[in-house]
């Protein structure tokens, strides 16, 4: 970049300040997220959204030196201090910091559009506008290098995993081996192959490539999904989308008892912990067709029970919806006041059942409401298969 004559000994400052706004704290994010293409691409977006410009305005004018020294490593902890506090569900920390980092921003913008209108005459447009261009090559360049962080602390937790207790020491190289020859830095493959060696532990050589095989089976399926007949239920490929405008959006299907498969989500919480209601997502079917949609209400706090019923009655209806086309009056006015029911919907069933808690003191309940692919179709396990 110095080469090319968009960096110099000059941009130290700005540099410095990038690191600690967007390099770090996109390294303490970059072990939580699930999906490394979603998050790379909301980074991208990041890097040149409205905050890079507000920064770029609060860095345009210095303070005096005496108060950068000062000032900079207290913003600093902040910032790092705000990320743990999302980690650990601490709200006065995450709320204190996100107080002091903006009281900052303001600051600093104050300062600089000051100077912007007291000298305007003097501003050099082109170092402007490099100044300005600096975050954003610098973030697009340190991309690459989160990816493969990524992908390395995805293979540490693999082999750590091999080496406790999921796989047998005779054949734990070549499994490390394999794993690397067929994956390779595919981080969305990885993660996959993370999660299934969590359901099954391999004992030999030919379970290995069997548990591989179906990861790649299945990431190949996801992204040229096979039609499905609608009579016969719904593509798991499609289904897993039905709710993503509720933030819900389950896991990667898979095998859970020889041919029956299934999905599903993290519980989300709709209120604050530690008694949190939440609320989850879950599929099963067959390897090629999800045969019930079932989503799972858990009321922990009766405090909160109207709130978090009211975004279950909108991901019910938003399910039907998604599912069958259409949602009919009949059906509305159930989920809309009905604690049970069970009944026959265009060759659908759809059902809804409540149950109090077994620990009294809680004095919460949970409700189930679930689509079945047609009348006769029986889950495995009846309802309690994965919640």
């Amino acid at each position: 970049m110095s080469d090319l004559n968009l960096w110099s000994e000059k941009d130290l400052k700005e540099t410095f300040v990038w690191i600690f706004t967007f390099a770090l704290v996109t390294l303490f994010n970059v072990n939580k997220s699930k999906n490394e293409h979603d998050f790379l691409v909301s980074s991208i977006k990041g890097t040149i959204g409205a905050s890079v410009f507000v920064i770029y305005v609060a860095e345009l004018y210095a303070f005096p030196l005496l108060v950068e020294i000062f000032i900079y490593p207290v913003l600093v902890f902040f910032v790092i201090a705000k990320e743990f506090s999302k980690r650990d569900d601490c709200k006065i920390l995450e709320y204190t910091s996100e107080f002091i980092i903006i009281s900052f921003l303001v600051s600093a913008i104050v300062n600089s559009v000051t100077h912007v209108l007291e000298n305007y005459e003097n501003i050099d447009g082109f170092y402007i506008l490099k100044d300005f261009c600096l975050p954003i090559i610098l973030s697009i360049l340190y991309l690459p290098f989160v990816y493969l962080f990524s992908v390395f602390l995805t293979y540490e937790r693999i082999y750590v995993h091999l080496n406790l207790f999921g796989c047998d020491e005779s054949i734990r190289p070549f499994v490390k081996r394999e794993i690397f020859r067929r994956f390779g830095i595919n981080a969305d493959l990885l993660r996959r192959v993370e999660k299934a060696l969590r359901r099954e532990k391999i004992r030999t050589r030919a379970g290995a490539h069997a548990i591989f095989s179906d990861v790649q089976g299945i990431w190949s399926k996801e992204r040229y999904p096979p039609k499905v007949c609608s009579s016969e239920g719904w593509s798991p490929f499609w289904a897993n989308e039905y709710l993503t405008e509720v933030g819900l959006v389950p896991s990667d299907y898979y095998s859970l008892a020889g041919e029956f498969w299934s999905a599903e989500t993290s519980l989300v919480d709709l209120s604050k912990p530690p008694f949190a209601d939440n609320l989850a997502y879950y599929l099963d079917g067959d390897e090629d067709v999800v045969q019930r949609l079932k989503i799972v209400l858990n009321v922990n706090d009766l405090e909160s029970a109207s709130c978090s019923e009211e975004v279950f009655r909108s991901a019910c209806l938003m399910l039907v919806e998604q599912a069958m086309g259409n949602v009919s009056k009949k059906i509305q006015h159930l989920i809309d006041s009905a604690e049970q029911f069970d009944v026959i919907e265009e060759n659908r069933r759809i059902k809804m059942v409540s149950t109090d808690m077994a620990i009294e003191k809680y004095r919460g309940y949970t409700r189930k409401f679930m689509i079945y692919c047609c009348p006769e179709y029986q889950a495995l396990g009846e309802g309690d298969v994965a919640g």
